[in-house]
C-alpha cells in the first residue's frame, strides 16, 4: 500500500529546490539523499527556466541572464563535488544521516554566542539572513539575480523551520512515550502488589470464576452429610 507524504514533508519538498541552490555554497557534509542527481537536475532546470523566462519577465538584460546561468553552472559543479564526497564517506563507513542538511560554515568557523548555536538558530536564521544580505549587495548589479537569492533565502528558512518543527514534534512524542511507559509501569506495580496481598487473605479472591465457589461447595457437602444422617434411622426402623 502506497503511503502519502505528510503536509510537512510536501512543504519541505516544495521549499527545497531553491534552498538547494544556495545550500551547497554554505554547508558541508550534506546528506547523500538530499544530493540526489534527480534533485540536482530539478534545481538546475528551475534555474535555467528562471534565466530564460523569469529574467525576461523582469526585463533583465543579457548580463542578468548570463549571471544566473553562471550561478547555475557553479551550483551544479559544487553539488557534484558534495555528492562525490558524501558517496565516498558512505563507502568508508562514516555514520552520517543521509537526509542531513549539512554543517553550516558560519556556525562552525565563527565564534557565535551560545544561544545561536542551540535549537538550530544558525540554520534557521543566520544562514538565510546571510543570503539576504548578499542579495541586497547585488541588487544594483542585477535585480533578477538578487530576487533569486531572496527567494532562495526564504526557501532555506522555510525548509529549515519545517525540519526543526518536525524534529521537535518527534522529540516531544518520544518524551510523552517515556512518560506513559513510566505511568504504565507504576500501574502494573500497584496492582501487582494488590494481587499479592489479596491472595494472602483468600486463595480465590482474584481468581477467574470457573465453577462453584469453595464456600458453596462446603455447604452442599454439609447438607448432603446431614441428609445421609437423617436417612439412616429410617432405614433401621423399616427393617
Amino acid at each position: 500500500m502506497k503511503q502519502t507524504a505528510s503536509p510537512a514533508m510536501q512543504f519541505q519538498e516544495l521549499c527545497y529546490l531553491p534552498a538547494y541552490t544556495v545550500m551547497v555554497f554554505m554547508r558541508s557534509r550534506i546528506g547523500l539523499r538530499l544530493l540526489s542527481p534527480l534533485q540536482m537536475l530539478r534545481a538546475a532546470m528551475l534555474l535555467y527556466l528562471y534565466s530564460q523566462l523569469g529574467v525576461f519577465w523582469l526585463h533583465g538584460s543579457l548580463f542578468d541572464v548570463r549571471l544566473v546561468e553562471g550561478f547555475g553552472a557553479a551550483f551544479i559543479l559544487l553539488a557534484v563535488v558534495h555528492y562525490i564526497r558524501s558517496w565516498r564517506a558512505l563507502n568508508r563507513g562514516d555514520k552520517w544521516h543521509s537526509l542531513s542538511s549539512g554543517i553550516s560554515h558560519i556556525g562552525s568557523k565563527l565564534c557565535l554566542p551560545g544561544f545561536l548555536l542551540r535549537n538550530r538558530h544558525v540554520y534557521r536564521t543566520i544562514d538565510p539572513l546571510i543570503v539576504v544580505l548578499v542579495g541586497f549587495c547585488l541588487l544594483k548589479l542585477s535585480m533578477p539575480f538578487a530576487l533569486w537569492l531572496f527567494l532562495s533565502a526564504f526557501s532555506l528558512q522555510s525548509f529549515e523551520q519545517a525540519r526543526y518543527l518536525a524534529a521537535l514534534t518527534r522529540d516531544i512524542d518520544i518524551a510523552d512515550s517515556l512518560t506513559e511507559a513510566e505511568i504504565q509501569q507504576q500501574t502494573v506495580e500497584h496492582f501487582s502488589r494488590g494481587t499479592t496481598k489479596s491472595r494472602r487473605l483468600s486463595p480465590t479472591a482474584n481468581a477467574v470464576p470457573s465453577g462453584i465457589g469453595l464456600d458453596i461447595t462446603s455447604r452442599i457437602a454439609e447438607r448432603k452429610a446431614g441428609e445421609s444422617t437423617n436417612d439412616s434411622p429410617q432405614t433401621l426402623d423399616s427393617a
